[in-house]
């Protein structure tokens, strides 16, 4: 999933031309893996290059801090399993993410938006681990 891409930004990923530290504020994670899981996946994308975009991947959720309904959690423990698509190469990432901030957000586009508190995550540990 990608957002507020730009005709520069869309040129480079197309082409897949330079770094893709550049792309790290537009990518928001592959589509097929839940919010945690993204995020994981997008960390290791900025360290893998471009080739992880050929690989196949799955996600899991392995632990989450427990909160009330309605709440989100300030960290999550992550897996990725990734294989090349011949099978030839596996292997598996684990991560920890936590909240590393709050921006202000409105989710309404009504005539008078309330802005929440939102929190931002970041990654604080990445694991190759086969």
């Amino acid at each position: 999933m990608w957002g507020h891409l730009s005709r520069d930004v869309l040129d480079l990923l197309v082409h897949r031309n330079g770094s893709v530290s550049g792309l790290r504020e537009y990518y928001r994670g592959w589509t097929g893996l839940s919010e945690f899981e993204q995020i994981a996946e997008r960390e290791i994308w900025m360290q893998f290059g471009w080739s992880w975009l050929d690989y196949l991947k799955t996600g899991k959720v392995l632990a989450m801090e427990e909160v009330a309904q309605g709440q989100n959690p300030d960290w999550a423990e992550v897996r990725i399993d990734f294989a090349g698509i011949d099978g030839s190469t596996t292997g598996a990432y684990e991560t920890r993410i936590e909240a590393c901030g709050e921006v202000m957000s409105a989710f309404s586009s009504a005539k008078e938006m309330e802005l929440k508190a939102v929190k931002q995550y970041c990654v604080s540990r990445l694991n190759m681990i086969k």
